[in-house]
């Protein structure tokens, strides 16, 4: 985690407020209540989110550094994004858990990668992880609402 502090700025801070679209929900229920609203509203975030993940991947191979443009690499990269978007497409608790698995997939393929420098590594589990929790937290409402 020391890495993160080699990370630049912006990337820093900009990844600082992606993930406030995962937290906000879980709050929101211990203050409010559960709102579908929100858990949709989230939902549909980490969904996105699984496809920024692997438009990071493509864009990465095809800057032909170390990371080449390979079949493994190129499919890599749109399996984080197919997967958010079938998970859309199911009825929310299996859509919901299709979306987290894809997030946490896509994290683990970025983590074992001898490609990215040290800081993304570090951002990419500091963000991973409070927003796979917030995720966790929002089906389980979801669920015993």
């Amino acid at each position: 985690m020391k890495d993160m502090a080699k990370a630049p700025e912006p990337v820093f801070w900009y990844s600082t407020v992606a993930i406030l679209p995962f937290i906000v929900p879980p709050v929101s229920f211990l203050i409010f209540g559960y709102s579908s609203f929100m858990a949709t509203l989230q939902f549909t975030y980490a969904a996105t989110l699984s496809a920024f993940a692997g438009g990071m991947k493509w864009g990465y191979a095809l800057n032909e550094t170390e990371h080449k443009p390979t079949w493994e690499n190129l499919g890599w990269a749109i399996v984080p994004q197919m997967l958010g978007w079938f998970g859309l497409m199911l009825p929310q608790p299996v859509g919901f858990l299709l979306v987290t698995v894809a997030i946490a997939v896509s994290t683990f393929i970025d983590l074992t990668a001898t490609c990215y420098p040290c800081w993304f590594k570090a951002i990419r589990l500091a963000l991973t992880i409070p927003a796979l929790l917030c995720l966790a937290i929002t089906f389980l409402f979801r669920v015993f609402h």
